[in-house]
């Protein structure tokens, strides 16, 4: 069908690769891809973080211990969150290029 379109090799690429990263479900895509973009984000701003707290002439006085580990908790929820969200969006795209190129 694709070749009766006259799709180039960079979509017919795409087709293929869809078609098997689709076979294996929409909930593994976003778990897998969401988990890998949170933990990216977040080791972002853990790196930032320390960073920030070294160079800081506060830094006793900027976080304790436990400050720090709660808001490092908070912040890998948060990031994972949002690596879930731009997965379910990435997932959107692609679903809709295949659907248009098929």
């Amino acid at each position: 069908m694709a070749d009766l379109l006259g799709l180039g090799p960079k979509e017919q690429n795409f087709l293929n690769k869809w078609s098997k990263i689709r076979r294996k479900g929409m909930v593994r895509y976003i778990i897998t891809r969401g988990f890998l973009y949170g933990l990216l984000l977040f080791a972002v701003w853990l790196i930032g973080s320390a960073i920030d707290i070294r160079l800081s002439e506060f830094e006793q006085a900027l976080f304790t211990w436990s400050q720090f580990l709660r808001s490092c908790v908070l912040w890998f929820i948060v990031e994972l969150l949002i690596g879930f969200t731009l997965s379910f969006q990435s997932w959107r795209g692609r679903e809709s290029k295949y659907r248009y190129l098929s």
